[in-house]
């Protein structure tokens, strides 16, 4: 049957699995419920979107939602394109500037620009799956090339030649150069496998715990989830983390000039002054500040490409100043998810929000 993700649940709720099936993907009833019985290990198509079940005992249906998304992108694009022509128009019919219309030419300027602010508002909240969306951006070939591109430039910072016997498997053997040009060499081959499946697990030891990913590993989500703030994970909340630990998957910093390049969407003094603040709070377990999610480039990296999701964005759309700020306002209420999100937007200031839209538009998320 193929990889289906967490988008794709059982149409009958008494269908849904339970806490009592198998605590990892190879108890094969819970995989056959959730991605079929895995007897087709082909490269897979791009995940289709099918409608899920909300925790919610109302039936949210997401193929209608998600044609009227698509419906009302087109329409908002169609619009902007028309303007632009225009634009392009006036420009050629009047070549010398001092021949131009200006009230033409400032009404056109105008109604770009609340075009393209209706177009953030419209892109948001993305209705269909994250993790199909994430994988469409990675086979398109535009994001192969960004990717080869920018660790190739990468490699040329790390130690040459191949990691000893003893740091082979480890941390240690990720500072050399061949744990990217391997990364290049098997781009392909890497991203079907990691798309071919997710290990679906319960954890025992720490509820809040979402999920787990690595390098080349095709990440790991956890039925019994919980968010602080709104309980346990909806079937929509564990696509979205699904996707974002592919993205651990696909992709690791190990360059000091990568480091440096990603860690400075980050206010110094905003960091310094939040730590502060957060470690004057007695917290302990699941409570406790985990500082890498605003200091760690990976997962920078991967809430970038949650925001990406969050406005189903392709390859070539990028990321701007007015999705950064609706982001800020509008993303955790939409997605009900608080995975570290209220902490990189405390950390990315105005300061540093000119390096944010550099390095998520740079980068291959």
């Amino acid at each position: 049957m193929g990889f289906e993700s967490f988008n794709t649940v059982p149409k009958n709720k008494s269908e849904m699995p339970t806490e009592d099936v198998g605590d990892s993907i190879e108890d094969e009833n819970l995989e056959n419920i959730l991605y079929g019985d895995g007897s087709d290990t082909t490269s897979p198509e791009p995940i289709s979107n099918t409608p899920y079940r909300q925790e919610t005992e109302q039936t949210f249906d997401a193929e209608a939602h998600l044609e009227e998304y698509r419906v009302s992108n087109e329409a908002i694009d169609s619009n902007i394109k028309d303007i632009e022509n225009q634009l392009a128009s006036l420009h050629s019919e009047h070549e010398h500037a001092s021949l131009m219309n200006p009230s033409k030419l400032d009404e056109l300027l105008t109604t770009r620009e609340e075009l393209l602010l209706e177009k953030v508002q419209i892109a948001a909240n993305f209705p269909g799956n994250w993790t199909s969306l994430l994988q469409s951006r990675m086979l398109d070939p535009i994001t192969k090339d960004r990717f080869i591109e920018q660790k190739t430039a990468a490699m040329v910072h790390m130690q040459p030649g191949e990691p000893g016997p003893e740091e082979v498997g480890n941390k240690y053997g990720k500072r050399y150069a061949a744990h990217y040009q391997s990364q290049i060499d098997n781009y392909d081959e890497r991203v079907v496998a990691i798309f071919n499946s997710t290990n679906i697990e319960i954890d025992s030891s720490r509820k809040h715990n979402l999920g787990h990913g690595n390098i080349h590993e095709p990440g790991t989500v956890y039925l019994n989830a919980e968010s602080r703030k709104s309980g346990p994970l909806t079937i929509r909340q564990k696509n979205i983390i699904e996707a974002h630990e592919k993205g651990h998957g696909l992709r690791d910093y190990q360059s000091p000039i990568e480091k440096a390049e990603i860690q400075s969407v980050i206010d110094e003094e905003a960091l310094a002054a939040f730590i502060a603040e957060r470690n004057s709070i007695q917290t302990t377990g699941d409570e406790r500040f985990r500082q890498s999610y605003v200091t760690s480039p990976e997962e920078i990296i991967e809430r970038m490409a949650q925001f990406k999701n969050y406005f189903g964005m392709s390859a070539t759309d990028r990321f701007t100043k007015e999705h950064l700020a609706h982001i800020r306002e509008h993303y955790i209420s939409d997605t009900g998810l608080d995975n570290g999100m209220t902490d990189l937007f405390r950390c990315v200031t105005t300061q540093t929000e000119t390096a944010f839209l550099s390095v998520i538009n740079k980068y291959p998320i």
